[in-house]
């Protein structure tokens, strides 16, 4: 079996069996990270983060590469189904209803599965067969419930005058009475300062903006 241990990385399946590592899919310690790092250079589209403060963990998901709905199993075209701590096989739907999908390995009689169940032999409904072409793991961080996460997003200019909106939320849920709108006059300044967040526009347009990290927040 392989192990997957590189972050972030899109990763082959094999077609007999698949096993997270532990340290993707297990109720390790969470950690909070900033992201774009400082020091980078980043371009963003409108509605793209441009920079985010998150606690969570990082886990292995299962991204769908097609739409499939029947019998209770969906498969939501690039929409996460991230592992939820209990078990290496198990998917948490987080799209939808939250209902555990098992990805069960093929063996002797039957073809490798995706299945709605909890993993314990005895499941509602299954997709059947699941070719290597349905999905693809790759490893993403995700929110820790309850969790306090900051962002930056470019909301476009008139002229000179850079628009962003600042964003506080618990848990991915936006709170709109923590949102913030601002501005930035390049005829005044290059940086954008903001929440002890520090960035240096480089260049910009209607839909997007090209900037440096000089500080999280």
């Amino acid at each position: 079996m392989k192990l997957l241990t590189v972050v972030l990385s899109i990763f082959l399946v094999s077609c007999v069996s698949y096993t997270p590592s532990v340290k993707n899919f297990g109720s390790g310690k969470s950690e909070t990270i900033d992201l774009p790092t400082i020091g980078s250079k980043s371009t963003v589209t409108l509605g793209e983060s441009m920079l985010s403060k998150r606690t969570g963990y990082y886990r292995d998901c299962l991204i769908p590469n097609v739409t499939f709905f029947t019998s209770g199993v969906r498969m939501q075209l690039n929409t996460p189904m991230c592992a939820d701590g209990t078990n290496a096989n198990s998917f948490r739907a987080t799209a939808h209803d939250g209902r555990v999908h098992t990805l069960v390995p093929s063996d002797e009689k039957r073809q490798r599965r995706l299945c709605i169940g909890e993993g314990l032999g005895i499941y509602e409904a299954c997709k059947e067969p699941l070719l290597d072409s349905d999905y693809q793991i790759v490893t993403n961080f995700v929110s820790q419930k309850n969790s306090f996460q900051q962002s930056i997003e470019y909301l476009g200019h008139t002229d000179q005058v850079l628009k962003f909106v600042y964003a506080e939320m618990y848990d991915d849920s936006a709170r709109p009475s923590f949102n913030r709108n601002f501005e930035v006059d390049l005829r005044k300044d290059s940086i954008l300062t903001f929440k002890g967040a520090s960035l240096e526009i480089l260049d910009y347009s209607n839909s997007s903006v090209t900037y440096k990290v000089l500080e999280n927040f």
